[in-house]
């Protein structure tokens, strides 16, 4: 009876989390809890007029145009979720993906919202992963219930079943004629619709949930959630390395990866920049050069001797964003960092101090 009570707690937990799509839960006495967020940065964009968009978990959308920011709420007919996933600009819209809410855009003109896609919509509302494919065709990546793929009005599922590693989805890139995705039990690529390959954790790279994937000095890398970042290389690489390939996964070829060695173990973000690729982790901010070096930058990124965790990094014209797990914003630019929003000294409920 006890060990039925401790699978069924397991059990029961482990569904809460892919249902809800919340991370992780803390026990207190003997049941568990959501996790809360106030306002952990995920995503961040900056329009062709400089405003910015920033996608919080806990505290909705924000946006500041010139140097005044205002909170973009949950409301009727409006944003349906207050944990925003990821944000990405199409034409005058920007698309929103929520775990909790479904995907849909805003018009930035007028801040009116739209479905996603005319038509059907898809069979989830809990997303991490978002990616424009073409022209009215998108790529959604649930957390526990599969991908969602659509090309005008009609959803397609893909989920295990169908070859996926994993129906926990966190993000998605496009390679130069399928899309690669990262999922909670390994890497899988999709090609004209349907899963081409999957791989799963060997040599090197040792962790198969990963969190984001990025391209970088011609080979992909995959951030993880307690592996750190794994680089993964094409066959004349690997032989060049003397590297062992990962094991094979359902009759796929194996693949060679290297680890990248001084990188905390949590990765949350990737992204190419001027010849270096910026890491995100749980532990601040860190370079790797095209020849190898890595570099840990000194930043105002601590707090109380604690580091604080890097969850998104994106692009402005006057250098790197970065968003931190406590709701901050940091321009990083010419090796000086301004803090361009900070949730907990200037904001409450959406209010001005």
């Amino acid at each position: 009876m006890k060990f039925r009570a401790v699978f069924l707690v397991v059990f029961f937990w482990g569904l809460l989390a892919r249902v809800e799509g919340l991370g992780s839960l803390t026990i207190k006495g003997s049941a568990w809890k959501k996790t809360v967020y106030e306002c952990v940065i995920r995503s961040i964009v900056e329009d062709p007029e400089g405003r910015l968009f920033a996608g919080t978990f806990g505290s909705g959308l924000w946006i500041r145009e010139g140097t005044t920011w205002r909170q973009v709420a949950r409301t009727e007919g409006g944003l349906p979720d207050m944990r925003v996933s990821k944000l990405a600009l199409d034409g005058e819209d920007l698309l929103v993906a929520t775990a909790g809410g479904g995907a849909l855009r805003m018009r930035r003109s007028t801040g009116r919202w739209y479905p996603l896609t005319q038509g059907q919509e898809p069979g989830s509302k809990y997303f991490h992963a978002m990616l424009k494919t073409g022209t009215d065709s998108f790529l959604l990546g649930s957390v526990g219930e599969g991908l969602f793929l659509t090309s005008g009005s009609t959803w397609k599922r893909i989920t295990e079943n169908e070859g996926l590693p994993s129906d926990w989805l966190n993000d998605a890139v496009a390679g130069s004629d399928s899309v690669w995705l990262a999922t909670y039990d390994g890497l899988a690529e999709l090609k004209n619709g349907k899963i081409s390959r999957v791989e799963v954790p060997g040599s090197e790279w040792t962790d198969g949930n990963i969190n984001v994937l990025s391209w970088f000095r011609g080979n992909l890398f995959l951030g993880t959630a307690s592996g750190g970042l794994a680089e993964r290389l094409n066959p004349g690489r690997a032989a060049q390395a003397g590297l062992a390939a990962s094991k094979g996964s359902r009759g796929f070829p194996k693949t060679a990866f290297k680890l990248v060695k001084g990188v905390p173990k949590q990765v949350h973000a990737l992204l190419p920049y001027r010849g270096n690729l910026w890491i995100g982790t749980e532990e601040g901010l860190f370079s790797l050069s095209e020849g190898g070096m890595l570099r840990e930058l000194q930043s105002p990124l601590s707090e109380s001797g604690k580091k604080i965790a890097v969850k998104a990094i994106s692009l402005s014209k006057k250098g790197l964003l970065l968003g931190t797990d406590i709701g901050q914003i940091y321009l990083f630019s010419d090796k000086k960092w301004e803090c361009l929003f900070d949730f907990r000294l200037q904001y409450r409920g959406g209010q001005s101090r």
